[in-house]
């Protein structure tokens, strides 16, 4: 494991750089002094421009140091600091790293977080030689869970009564990610014939292509553009896989997570499944059944279902070859009360 210090990043959206004393009263108009950005962190909104340079200086002065990692989140259309992420703890023997981040309010459910810490991972893991990365946070805070398995992170287990911020002592869900997990299942990449398949989760800037094969799917009309994207960014019940070829996706899954009170199991609920004709009996279905499986098993469910139609008899056949076998149990779906026939 090498040293390199707080180096810049760059992504699609944003530059990920050293904080400097200039950064003050951007730090406290856009979040430091935001309750609703503190609600789950250690420290109170700042209440004060004063505490706030107090806090910048000292951060600023760590720099001198290789092992330091503290990162200011600007975006590029902005050109101010929007939020901060950093390594809050090294453990040197194993190469462990933990890393917390905080984004203002203005920008959440925009991916902003997503981007920032995919772009520590991955500096992490293939500049400095990072062996584990972890993150943890307060079990009410769920939309953190969504950021942490968006980048590749699994959950490994909640410490019960473990932490204490501003909402009081927390139980704390632990994710992380191996080294071979980023070099290898995280990107895993099939080699099919003469095409190099990707699997991964979807992101907010794979909605164009998803639309085009919803489209195909469940027929044009179905669904819009904002509303995929709007779906990718803020729901974070459901888990969009792709299998993408270069900068083209060829198929997708999506699966939820059922929970009922009537039983002690949670089941991972497999929706939809689609790939290209073109693209079939190659592989990639079994493959993306397979990933949205390893991802419900990232988060603790290791039963799975899922629906398909009565004379879908291909599709029958492709199930039982997974593993899934037919229930006496039936569908049935009433129509909507509005009076509504659309997709019906």
């Amino acid at each position: 494991m090498t040293h390199k210090g707080t180096v810049t990043l760059e992504t699609e959206r944003l530059i990920l750089r050293r904080f400097t004393t200039d950064d003050a009263d951007a730090m406290f108009r856009n979040w430091a002094n935001d309750p609703e950005v503190t609600r789950f962190l250690t420290w109170q909104p700042h209440g004060s421009i004063d505490i706030t340079r107090k806090i910048n200086q000292s951060d600023v002065s760590k720099y001198e140091n290789s092992s330091h990692y503290q990162w200011a989140v600007v975006l590029k259309s902005l050109v101010e600091t929007i939020g901060g992420i950093n390594v809050v703890r090294i453990d040197e023997p194993c190469s462990c790293f933990e890393i917390a981040y905080r984004i203002g309010k203005a920008w959440w459910r925009q991916g902003i977080a997503i981007e920032a810490l995919s772009a520590v991972i991955k500096f992490l893991f293939e500049q400095i030689g990072a062996n584990r990365i972890t993150a943890s946070y307060d079990t009410r805070n769920q939309n953190s869970s969504a950021v942490m398995r968006k980048c590749g992170l699994r959950y490994e287990g909640t410490l019960r009564r473990s932490g204490c911020n501003n909402q009081g002592i927390y139980d704390a869900a632990c994710y992380a990610i191996l080294s071979e997990d980023y070099f290898g299942q995280r990107k895993k990449e099939i080699s099919n014939v003469s095409h190099k398949w990707e699997y991964r989760l979807a992101v907010p800037s794979d909605a164009s292509e998803l639309l085009k094969l919803n489209d195909l799917f469940n027929g044009e009309d179905c669904n819009n553009l904002a509303a995929i994207k709007s779906s990718l960014k803020n729901n974070t019940q459901e888990i969009v896989c792709v299998a993408a070829d270069g900068e083209k996706l060829r198929g997708f899954c999506c699966g939820q997570i059922f929970k009922s009170m009537c039983y002690d199991v949670n089941y991972g609920d497999i929706t939809e499944l689609f790939v290209i004709e073109s693209y079939r009996r190659q592989g990639v279905a079994s493959d993306l059944m397979s990933f949205i499986e390893s991802e419900f098993q990232n988060q603790g469910i290791n039963h799975f279902q899922l629906f398909t139609g009565g004379e879908n008899k291909i599709g029958q056949a492709f199930y039982k070859r997974q593993g899934y076998e037919p229930t006496t149990e039936m569908m049935f779906r009433k129509r909507p009360l509005n009076g509504e026939t659309k997709n019906d």
